[in-house]
């Protein structure tokens, strides 16, 4: 007869945290397992019926109502509560009812997502996360126990297999003779059987369920282990696209540049993500049929620090490790080449941020295409497309135009061509493209090679070269430690360490050579620039007296009118008179002095004599332009001057060893203009009145300086 019990009062007493209840290996302790044990035989004595629903005590986190058995996951904390009831209930030969077992094993094997999700649903339906795992407990009909055979393990251990077949049970007949009597094995007493025989994980339940409709003898896998899935390694993931993309640059005009790539280098600014880590994620756990965790092997990590390069640092965002640029740059990726298998591969070793872009092949219609940003630049190959930047860098050629905003380094030489030179005017003529137009705005030009064929622009800076041929040179300062051959220099400070052939020179304050050579038609002309602003001084001296006249004979116009009107005020305009008008202007110019307490007598006086100024015809805002005009003279002539004495001091000429034809001129430009002010047409006027003897125009006049054909030559203006 089959009984139906409940968990008996007392139960509930036992807590999940209380370690009296398991020894958290699923196996209930022995004092536990005597306590429950007692309870059960307690209630086993009392009426063999079976229990009202509602007077049943259970665990708290199991209940049981008319609606059959339910577990409260909230209540739940771990697997192992729920595996020592387990144990606790087919240890005493009971059983469930119509057991939910897929719920009960997603429970029991994977506790922490099958609660999370669950209780999260529940919620997010305004429903008690509660899972039905049976309609009743059952006791197990001793008769019916020994149906259950003993299930065969396969090698291994990772699955069992069981024969099924008819099932008889004895009984005792009317006549009192025991006779077997055919029945049908139960799935629910089955599974209590298998746990019995240690078969706690992966019934095939349907395979089962299948086996018993059929009543006939076969053998099945009833029970698989599961193994453990594999999880992911850590890896470093880019946070952008490092890809290079050659297509061509869309423009907004109506033509596009077929050298200007969409992206043939990669600029990022500050703070910019460029990597992230994904963290390991950890497989599933595997089981065995007998219920015992299989590990799944641990995934890799590694520490995000250890690829931090120059410019990069560590940043958590949203949780998330990700290296960031310090500065803006250009990435670059270190690696190191590694043996895999038979093949070599690159491993990535750091991320860094350059400040500088380098193209270890140069910039060229293959590697880069056109660069146009204000950034610094490195080439490792030669430069053969124009380019502009911040900074550039070349470590090899330059055959192409490059413009700085700062300063340029060439390793190798800078090769041009004839249209390079602004001055030749072949450029015009020919329509050719200029090449070896080297310019940078603000800061030095330094080049190791040769420089040919080519125009070097710093205005504000420095050129340091070693050898130049054929060439223009147009900066403040000009160091050439090798030879000038047929050149044109203009420059503030000019100094040639070796020789100097057929070159035209115009400093605008010294030039410092130690050969100066010629060749066959080719001499050397030296020209000292200088502002002689003589005649502009002396126009504006007369412009000053004529102003200076106007205001006197206004001024003693109104003075005469102001004393014959006001004969008794003689006496308080006394030392006043001469510069009343000036004093008047300078107090009516400013609101502020006009209401200062000093000046009252003096605007009263103004009050007065302003009818008589007009009658008489004075025109006021005549003589305040006269009296402006001679404070803004005044100035220039002292500031002109100054400039004359200063400049004068500066110049210098020395030439260590002449050996040839020399031509020194002086160079008196007529306007007050600094040397480098000049357009390239103004210098190519005067490089022109150099090359004729004697001439002079009316910018400039030129005066020969005398200089010997050999030896040592030193000039400075008397």
């Amino acid at each position: 007869m089959t009984q139906v019990i409940s968990v008996p009062p007392g139960l509930e007493k036992i807590k999940e945290t209380d370690t009296v209840f398991s020894n958290g290996n699923g196996i209930m302790t022995s004092h536990a397992r005597a306590k429950v044990g007692s309870i059960l035989s307690s209630k086993e004595s009392e009426e063999n019926s079976s229990t009202e629903v509602s007077d049943l005590q259970l665990p708290s986190f199991v209940m049981q109502n008319e609606r059959g058995i339910f577990i409260h996951l909230e209540s739940l904390v771990n697997r192992e509560i729920l595996l020592s009831f387990l144990n606790y209930i087919f240890g005493e030969k009971y059983y469930f009812s119509n057991m939910n077992y897929t719920g009960i094993t997603k429970i029991l094997y994977d506790f922490e997502k099958t609660k999370t999700d669950f209780c999260q649903n529940m919620k997010k339906l305004g429903k008690v996360p509660e899972i039905k795992i049976a309609s009743a407990f059952k006791k197990f009909d001793e008769k019916r126990i020994s149906l259950y055979r003993k299930p065969i393990i396969a090698k291994g251990g990772k699955s069992a297999e069981y024969f099924f077949g008819p099932a008889y049970v004895e009984e005792i007949g009317e006549n009192g003779k025991i006779k077997e009597v055919q029945t049908k094995i139960d799935i629910d007493e089955f599974i209590a059987a298998m746990w019995d025989q240690d078969i706690r994980f992966g019934l095939e339940i349907k395979d089962i369920q299948q086996a018993i409709h059929e009543d006939k003898q076969v053998r099945i896998t009833i029970a698989r282990e599961k193994d453990p899935t594999v999880g992911k390694d850590a890896v470093l993931e880019p946070a952008i696209s490092f890809d290079i993309k050659l297509g061509i640059k869309e423009s907004s005009g109506s033509k596009a540049d077929m050298l200007m790539y969409e992206q043939s280098y990669l600029h990022i600014e500050k703070d910019a993500p460029l990597y992230k880590k994904i963290p390991r994620e950890y497989g599933n756990l595997g089981w065995t049929i007998h219920g015992k965790q299989i590990d799944s092997e641990v995934p890799k990590d590694f520490s995000i620090d250890s690829y931090i390069g120059i410019g990069v640092q560590k940043e958590t965002r949203g949780g998330t490790e990700y290296l960031v640029s310090v500065y803006s740059g250009f990435p670059r990726i270190e690696e190191v080449e590694i043996t895999k298998g038979k093949q070599k591969v690159k491993q990535m070793m750091k991320i860094h941020v350059d400040e500088r872009k380098t193209f270890e092949k140069g910039i060229n219609v293959r590697e880069s295409g056109k660069i146009n940003k204000d950034n610094d630049f490195q080439s490792g190959g030669d430069i053969s497309l124009d380019i502009s930047g911040k900074n550039i860098f070349a470590d090899q050629n330059i055959e192409a135009n490059v413009y700085a905003s700062e300063n340029i380094s060439v390793k190798g030489s800078i090769i041009g061509n004839a249209h390079s030179n602004p001055f030749s005017g072949k450029y015009e003529k020919y329509g050719a493209l200029p090449k070896g137009q080297i310019v940078s705005d603000a800061g030095n030009i330094m080049v190791k090679g040769r420089v040919y064929s080519a125009y070097l622009e710093a205005k504000k800076g420095k050129v340091t070269i070693v050898n130049i041929e054929n060439s223009v040179l147009i900066a403040d300062s000009v160091e050439i430690n090798g030879d000038a051959t047929n050149c044109i220099i203009i420059a503030n400070t000019i100094i040639n360490k070796k020789k100097m052939v057929g070159c035209t020179v115009i400093s605008g304050k010294k030039i410092d050579v130690a050969e100066s050579t010629e060749k066959g038609n080719f001499e050397n002309i030296f020209g000292i620039f200088s502002r002689d602003l003589t005649k502009d001084i002396q126009q504006k001296k007369e412009a000053l007296e004529k102003e200076m006249t106007s205001v006197r004979e206004m001024e003693s116009r109104i003075d005469a009118l102001v004393i014959a009107s006001f004969q008794n005020m003689t006496k308080y305009d006394e030392g006043k008179r001469l510069s009343l008008i000036r004093v008047l202007i300078d107090i009516l110019r400013d609101s502020k002095k006009i209401h200062e307490e000093k000046n009252k007598p003096y605007i009263e006086l103004y009050k007065k004599i302003e009818p008589i100024l007009i009658r008489s015809g004075t025109n006021w805002k005549k003589l305040e332009n006269h009296t402006i005009l001679v404070a803004k003279l005044s100035k220039e002539i002292g500031e002109e001057t100054a400039i004359m004495e200063s400049t004068q001091q500066e110049l210098s000429i020395e030439i260590k060893n002449i050996q040839g034809t020399t031509h020194m001129k002086r160079v008196k430009f007529l306007q007050n203009r600094e040397l480098l002010s000049l357009t390239i047409k103004e210098m190519d006027h005067i490089i022109s009145r150099l090359m004729i003897t004697g001439s002079s125009c009316s910018v400039c006049t030129l005066e020969n300086i005398p200089a010997p054909t050999t030896g040592l030559f030193h000039w400075k203006p008397v």
